[in-house]
């Protein structure tokens, strides 16, 4: 099984991110909107985003841009 890694950008308009093979393919990639609701339902929004990108997939390493960040959940 391969290790990959994640790449997430978080932003005010949408959010993205990529699963990155060892070799640096990007092998799968996706972007949403991100929710102008309270912070419960953007970091709802972002765990659905990682899991539809990594999918069952072993991640070794995940790389966060951002503006800011949220309070926690």
């Amino acid at each position: 099984m391969a290790d990959f890694a994640l790449a997430v950008d978080v932003g005010g308009t949408k959010m993205a991110a990529c699963l990155v093979s060892p070799d640096g393919t990007v092998t799968a990639h996706r972007t949403t909107p991100t929710p102008n609701g309270d912070t419960e339902q953007v970091w709802a929004a972002l765990a659905d985003l990682l899991k539809i990108v990594a999918g069952h997939e072993r991640i070794v390493g995940v790389g966060v841009g951002s503006a800011g960040a949220p309070p926690p959940p």
